[in-house]
């Protein structure tokens, strides 16, 4: 599908549904994830990004959410891994997107 069609509803609506768990959402350039976590922060999505800071350890790790937004540098982290199979034990993660997965491959 072409740019600009909003796809990302497709990963937000499950979000704003009930009992839906949480979907990782795997986003390839920084600009991205901010326009990303805008627009779920407009249709009332509970989101939460994990940031390049956090896996520095200059932050504490984010609370489970139904949005869980990353970029494709970040996923690969071991800090990050933890803090996904820590979702994945608890039964949380139900979805992972991977945005403009053309760009990354």
């Amino acid at each position: 599908l072409q740019t600009g069609v909003r796809k990302s509803i497709l990963f937000m609506l499950p979000g704003i549904m009930k009992n839906t768990g949480t979907s990782i959402v795997v986003v390839p350039f920084v600009a991205l994830i901010r326009a990303l976590m805008t627009r779920a922060r407009e249709v009332g999505v509970d989101c939460v990004e994990f940031k390049t800071s956090i896996s520095a350890g200059r932050e504490s790790l984010p609370r489970a959410a139904r949005l869980v937004v990353v970029s494709a540098d970040v996923v690969q982290s071991p800090e990050f891994t933890a803090y996904a199979n820590g979702l994945l034990a608890a039964g949380l993660v139900q979805r992972i997107f991977v945005d403009e997965c053309h760009t990354i491959i």
